[in-house]
């Protein structure tokens, strides 16, 4: 079963494409905001591959070292810098016949972009420090959260890179455009938190995928999953109701909520018309409704 989950037009194709490229060595470029499942769409693609029996490995290019980033990616010789003791393989090394996810490739060190391009054309490699030349035999699929196309008109990413990473892309919609995905989430989340707690599973209503259906989830699905965790720990209520989606969204991100202007009282100045209160306070609706959301759970307390 595909851990991308939702029944959202969006969600089927990308699922739909995953699986018919799947099986083919075809280089795919995984687009995505942060938290949207570019890791889950990687291991699908590993998934339903005849690649499955080998490994799946990760490289996450933006947390490279600078001194250690090239024998990260292609591996070492004992001896090749200070403090290597012992040969070490590298990722492209560690995937084998599997598949190797260059995570936020967009950050790849601009001096290494040219040996990986030249590995990724000859299929093959050599450690640092050393004359084996290495058979490249993994499929390398990339994924950033940057428009790349903008990073090479800056002359931050080579452009003949990025072609031969990105000879098929695949875009992950963010969650505020599959809200109608919501009610799935929001089961599965609950589902694994109070598995993982060994609590009780809460229920939720309508209501509660409406109220958090008001909210624009910058950190995406992985943010909603940490929410729902966040609720699961502290103690859910049996019944999960839009008063409870209320107070998780007032205490999501609280340092974006400026203390003024007050949004309690602009919904009597608009006659009740949201859109309007948000539009004459200069906010988007969503920013609006979760910055009212917030005072109304703060005035509740007090």
């Amino acid at each position: 079963m595909s851990a991308l989950l939702g029944n959202s037009l969006a969600m089927r194709e990308l699922r739909a494409r995953l699986a018919k490229l799947a099986p083919l060595p075809t280089p795919v470029l995984l687009l995505g905001e942060t938290g949207t499942g570019k890791t889950l769409a990687a291991r699908e693609l590993h998934r339903l591959s005849p690649r499955r029996a080998h490994a799946f490995a990760v490289l996450d290019c933006g947390a490279l070292a600078p001194s250690l980033a090239e024998a990260e990616l292609f591996g070492a010789e004992r001896g090749a810098y200070t403090g290597a003791d012992s040969r070490r393989a590298g990722a492209l090394e560690r995937a084998g016949r599997g598949t190797l996810l260059l995570d936020e490739v967009g950050e790849l060190p601009r001096e290494l972009q040219p040996r990986l391009l030249r590995a990724l054309g000859e299929r093959r490699f050599a450690r640092l420090g050393g004359g084996d030349v290495l058979a490249l035999e993994a499929r390398v699929v990339a994924a950033t959260n940057v428009a790349l196309r903008g990073a090479v008109a800056r002359g931050e990413f080579r452009g003949d890179l990025y072609h031969r990473l990105a000879v098929v892309t695949l875009a992950l919609p963010p969650l505020r455009e599959r809200l109608e995905d919501l009610p799935l989430l929001i089961a599965a989340g609950l589902a694994r938190a109070a598995a993982a707690c060994a609590l009780a599973e809460p229920r939720f209503d309508a209501s509660f995928v409406a109220a958090l259906g008001d909210y624009d989830w910058p950190g995406n699905v992985r943010e909603l999953a940490n929410a729902l965790e966040r609720v699961v720990a502290l103690g859910a209520p049996p019944q999960l109701a839009a008063s409870d989606a209320h107070a998780l969204l007032a205490d999501l991100d609280t340092a974006s909520f400026a203390p003024s202007p007050r949004c309690a009282s602009s919904p009597r100045d608009a006659h009740g018309n949201v859109a309007a209160a948000a539009r004459a306070l200069g906010l988007p609706r969503t920013t609006y409704r979760r910055r009212l959301a917030r005072e109304r759970a703060l005035a509740a307390r007090e």
